[in-house]
């Protein structure tokens, strides 16, 4: 869903499913840990026999709810492709702070 350098990426990760993988990483110092906020995914798990088609993450993206019709479409219809090898594979990754904020 997203790739680049390891260390942009864990300092900011742009796709929601990579932001929701980082924030389950425990931290080793107890009072950073209890300030990290954790990102729980809901929604169905897809199938690997019969994924869903366009975004395969759509089912649990915390982005998708938040998105109009016509934006929701594109999800279900085509597969996100990214725009660069640094970009991730989302149609909407410029979404993800404002949505994922009040996720836990």
């Amino acid at each position: 869903m997203e790739q680049g350098a390891r260390e942009e990426l864990f300092r900011n990760p742009r796709h929601p499913y990579t932001q929701a993988l980082l924030s389950a990483v425990p931290l080793p110092d107890p009072r950073a840990a209890g300030q990290q906020q954790k990102i729980r995914l809901r929604g169905d798990l897809p199938s690997p026999a019969n994924p869903p088609s366009g975004c395969v993450f759509r089912t649990r993206c915390p982005l998708f709810g938040a998105l109009g019709a016509e934006q929701q479409q594109r999800c279900i219809s085509e597969v996100p492709r990214p725009a660069s090898a640094a970009a991730p594979a989302c149609h909407h990754s410029g979404l993800e702070s404002a949505a994922l904020a009040g996720v836990q």
